[in-house]
């Protein structure tokens, strides 16, 4: 650089270094959640959107997703958790049950309780609701899905809408 523009190498070289330690400072600070991807490989992920918002298990010094089994041999029974602990006070939990299954399609989901430490939710049944079983591998223990479904708290006097949700799996204990 010559002397009219003001700047030498020196200072040029000092601002790049501030610019990329900037800019290397801010990554995964706006970290952006999203759903992960609807696999069929057994990725031991779930997600969905609850009332519109990203809803991912997390934290805590529990597995995240846990309770993972099915029972083939008595009534086609497969269930599990995904828990989000946002707080040591606060859990958020999905069981998910499905009876009757023994192949990939469509069911009617069923629970026992879930989403909220504060409210038990049970599935609205004037709405639609479903579970998509979109891959069963019983030899490599692995099911797969997708899931939509509508929850009312036992005094009816709260609601979630659960959409865009999918699970992939893995490690399925099978009874």
């Amino acid at each position: 650089m010559n002397a009219r523009c003001g700047f030498s190498y020196k200072s040029l070289i000092y601002i790049t270094a501030i610019a990329v330690t900037i800019s290397l400072s801010s990554c995964g600070k706006n970290k952006v959640k999203e759903l992960p991807p609807a696999t069929q490989t057994g990725e031991n992920t779930f997600g969905c959107k609850v009332n519109g918002e990203i809803w991912l298990p997390a934290g805590g010094i529990k597995p995240a997703l846990s309770l993972v089994h099915y029972y083939q041999s008595t009534d086609g029974l497969f269930r599990f958790n995904a828990r989000n602990y946002k707080d040591y006070e606060s859990t958020q939990t999905f069981y998910i049950y499905v009876y009757g299954m023994f192949d990939t399609g469509f069911y009617s989901p069923m629970y026992e309780r879930t989403y909220d430490a504060d409210y038990d939710y049970y599935p609205d049944t004037s709405l639609s609701s479903y579970i998509n079983i979109t891959h069963i591998d019983l030899d490599n223990k692995i099911v797969s899905g997708l899931f939509e479904f509508h929850l009312i708290s036992e005094d009816s006097s709260k609601s979630v809408v659960i959409t865009e949700g999918r699970f992939d799996v893995g490690a399925v204990n099978i009874y």
